[in-house]
């Protein structure tokens, strides 16, 4: 029973760190930034996106590779207490290359972050990362109070969830994204 309640306790702080890591994408999103910072934002974004080589790789490569991204991020996000740091602060630069595209290209800022917010790939992934965070949560509280044993074993099992959800998303991603672009 005592893994069951540790999972509850856990479930209760998901909406929480999912509503936190959203906020912190609108926050970069929406505060005024220097154009300069903006241009080298989106260099490095248009730079990361052609490291990543998703247009001309197969559909499976692609998606490895956005898959390798996302749980790279994701297990930044696991370090004990500091993961928090981590994930707020990927989160605000994800809205500040939402800002970014949208004055470097012209386009609204509002339209770019509703397609992001619309896709279901954004939400499974920010669900992974919130599941990772709170994970980063309770492996503090456990190495604090030195009761390292159980919770080891409940953040490896959550590492294999949030593996799998950035796997769907990314497979999500690439498939909207392939098929809005096809020509």
């Amino acid at each position: 029973m005592e893994g069951l309640e540790a999972l509850k306790a856990r479930a209760r702080l998901y909406p929480l760190n999912l509503a936190m890591l959203v906020a912190a994408i609108l926050l970069g999103a929406l505060t005024p930034a220097p154009h300069d910072l903006l241009e080298e934002t989106y260099t490095k974004y248009k730079e990361l996106i052609a490291s990543l080589g998703l247009e001309e790789s197969p559909f499976d490569v692609a998606v490895y590779r956005v898959f390798v991204h996302n749980l790279y991020a994701a297990s930044t996000m696991y370090v004990p207490i500091l993961g928090i740091g981590f994930a707020l602060y990927a989160a605000y630069v994800t809205g500040l290359a939402v800002q970014a595209l949208a004055v470097m290209e012209a386009k609204s800022l509002w339209v770019i972050m509703a397609s992001l917010l619309l896709v279901p790939s954004t939400w499974i992934e920010v669900l992974a990362y919130s599941i990772a965070v709170t994970e980063s949560m309770f492996l503090g509280r456990a190495i604090m109070k030195r009761r390292r044993r159980g919770e080891f074993a409940i953040s490896l099992a959550m590492l294999i969830l949030v593996a799998s959800l950035l796997l769907l998303s990314a497979s999500i991603e690439l498939m909207i994204a392939r098929l809005a672009f096809r020509g």
